[in-house]
């Protein structure tokens, strides 16, 4: 990510790809709700990856830590970010 960054200038920071399967459809996870390491943001943990990854920007007080959630993963220039889909 670094060299891309610094090779390429005028990139859209929200380019992105999603996480995809290897015949092409998007991936699905199961996955829970819980805290990023330092306790500021939800998060969630996907088990089958051993993934703890940070929630896109929203509002999630309808999730309460250590629930099971479905979603998808998206690449981003910054990072890998979770959206709960169900």
């Amino acid at each position: 990510m670094n060299s891309i960054q610094t090779k390429y200038h005028n990139l859209n920071p929200e380019f992105h790809q999603i996480w995809c399967s290897p015949d092409g459809n998007e991936e699905i996870f199961d996955a829970m709700v819980t805290k990023t390491a330092d306790n500021k943001y939800k998060a969630i943990k996907i088990s089958s990856r051993q993934l703890t990854v940070r929630l896109k920007k929203g509002i999630y007080e309808k999730y309460a830590l250590n629930t099971t959630v479905k979603v998808k993963l998206h690449f981003y220039l910054y990072g890998l970010i979770a959206e709960i889909i169900n």
